[in-house]
């Protein structure tokens, strides 16, 4: 047989020629995030201020600030999908820009209509989560990605400093003047972007809008990221909104306090948003998860009974606002973890959008509660039910988050087409859970074909054995194996199965009679013009490794050991 040699793979964005450190592309992402997030929530934090201005009544103004959210988490597709086709050294400063004209332009508008016209426009601001977020998880090493991205997500605190900084400004003079410092912050953070960020487009992304938007959605996990999403971001935004209402008609407090209160609130989720991400660094995501939502749902239920102001409630907020932002934060580094590397702005795009609109069901259903019954208890007592049904199908369930346990081998740049990985029987016999999780990883984002061998003729025990494994790694995925033959007089039949299995889009393992299945898996992947011909080994440890397998014309002549 003859000896595999490694194929050069394409070093992580840090390692680049020219490309900053990832903690300085991580400092400027944040530091960008939060500035935008000031910017996107400033229209609700001068709704005063602008009412008065410009004559709204509560519904126009309602609007307004809806205007914005929408636009904003609407605005992230088309952004996540530009950054990962032209690179987010292009529309980092591109958002950033953006914003600051909106925001020069609703500092000089003069009428309610030009007002609502400019606010659509602040949502540009929101959308700077896509781009940020591929920046960061293509700039960090997959062992350190979630920590990174919950730091990322301490951007939120953006909005303590628009609801206790801007209203003073504006009294002291006018929201004329705190639009346009928010744009003078905006533009100068486009010119430290442009000249800092460095990061390279993704080899293989799609040039179709539609193509990419519809591979983002393909992505098994999305469905079940967003509406991780929208519980996590909605409470936090349905605890924020009504914090101030309810500290007032609660506790008594004054205007000022009540909105001190929730920024220290918001505060916390941010700073505890890192906590959260470096957890699925170490932990199984459901368990962090149910931690986080579990965590939330009981202190709310406390809540629920009004403790007595001081300590008390304060500790009970407080375990709100620590669970809200563990399970946040987690969400955020989950998308950089299960994401395929080509598609990360994609996806963040399209969890923010259906996460952004999906997440207003909660503060509409604490509305609706309240407006009924009117009585913060009982709107508290439904959000904790829903937190802790949460915390309680991630604990019965935790495959429904199904984010692997091990960062996927990373693979060569490749065109479109098939991946052929083989796998020794000694390799799966010494460690077949590395070898299922490997596989598995590398599964959820490329177009699979695994070649195992076996000791002798095949079995229903030796086919059985790594399907069983990747089932329960991958339990939405469909997962198919054949015995293959593919010696000079067996014919295309196998081949042909294998190619229509794949094009359905199945996870195929083909099983062939020879503890080295290298042969077996050059022909097969010659057959299907497989872009990626490799071989996977483990350690004892549970460690694995990629090496290339030669293609036939590069192999020596050698015995057909399935004969």
């Amino acid at each position: 047989m003859s000896t595999t040699t490694p194929t050069p793979t394409r070093p992580p964005e840090d390692q680049l020629p020219g490309m900053p450190p990832p903690a300085l592309t991580l400092a400027v992402a944040t530091v960008g995030f939060a500035a935008a997030f000031w910017v996107w929530a400033l229209v609700a934090a001068l709704g005063p201020d602008l009412s008065h201005r410009y004559g709204l009544s509560s519904v126009q103004q309602a609007l307004l600030v809806g205007a914005a959210l929408f636009v904003g988490s609407l605005g992230r597709v088309p952004v996540g999908v530009l950054t990962d086709r032209y690179g987010a050294r292009l529309m980092v400063p591109a958002v950033s820009l953006a914003s600051a004209v909106s925001l020069t332009a609703a500092a000089f508008a003069e009428s309610a209509l030009a007002l609502v016209a400019v606010a659509c426009a602040f949502g540009a601001a929101g959308t700077m989560f896509a781009a940020a977020a591929a920046l960061v998880s293509r700039s960090c090493p997959p062992g350190r990605r979630g920590r990174a991205l919950g730091v990322l997500g301490a951007g939120v605190a953006g909005v303590a400093v628009a609801a206790v900084a801007s209203p003073s400004l504006s009294h002291a003079d006018g929201s004329r003047t705190v639009f346009l410092l928010a744009a003078a912050v905006l533009a100068a953070f486009a010119a430290v972007a442009a000249a800092v960020v460095r990061d390279r487009p993704s080899l293989n992304a799609n040039p179709s809008m539609r193509g990419a938007v519809a591979g983002a959605l393909r992505v098994p996990e999305v469905p079940r990221l967003a509406a991780l999403s929208a519980l996590a971001c909605g409470t936090m935004i349905a605890a924020a909104m009504f914090l101030p209402a309810y500290l007032r008609s609660q506790y008594g407090v004054d205007w000022r306090q009540a909105m001190l209160g929730t920024a220290v609130f918001v505060a916390v989720v941010a700073g505890s948003r890192p906590v959260g991400g470096w957890l699925v660094d170490r932990h199984p995501a459901a368990t962090v998860l149910a931690g986080g939502f579990g965590l939330a749902g009981g202190c709310a239920l406390l809540q629920a009974f009004a403790p007595p102001l001081g300590p008390p409630a304060a500790m009970s907020l407080a375990g709100v606002a620590v669970g809200l932002g563990a399970a946040s934060g987690a969400v955020m580094a989950l998308i950089g973890v299960l994401a395929p590397p080509e598609r990360v702005g994609a996806v963040a795009g399209a969890v923010g959008v259906v996460g952004g609109v999906a997440g207003l069901v909660p503060p509409l259903l604490m509305a609706g509660v309240y407006a009924v019954d009117g009585s913060f208890g009982i709107a508290l007592t439904v959000l904790s039910a829903m937190l802790l049904a949460a915390a309680t199908h991630l604990r019965a369930r935790p495959e429904w988050i199904d984010a692997p346990s091990e960062p996927a081998p990373a693979l060569p740049a490749a065109g479109q087409g098939p991946t052929v990985i083989t796998v020794g029987w000694a390799d799966l016999r010494r460690n077949i859970s590395a070898v299922a999780t490997a596989l598995a990883a590398m599964a959820r984002h490329h177009e699979l074909l695994i070649v195992h061998g076996c000791d002798g003729t095949p079995t229903h025990q030796s086919v059985h054995i790594l399907v069983a494994a990747l089932r329960q790694r991958l339990p939405r995925h469909r997962i198919a194996a054949a015995l293959v033959d593919t010696s000079p007089c067996s014919g295309r039949a196998d081949t042909d199965l294998i190619r229509e299995l794949l094009d359905d889009g199945w996870v195929t393992v083909a099983v062939t009679a020879s503890p080295d299945p290298d042969g077996a898996a050059a022909t097969l992947g010659e057959r299907i013009d497989a872009t990626r011909l490799l071989r996977l080994t483990t350690t004892a440890s549970g460690r694995f490794a990629l090496a290339s397998v030669p293609r036939p014309a590069e192999r020596p002549p050698v015995r057909d050991l399935a004969r």
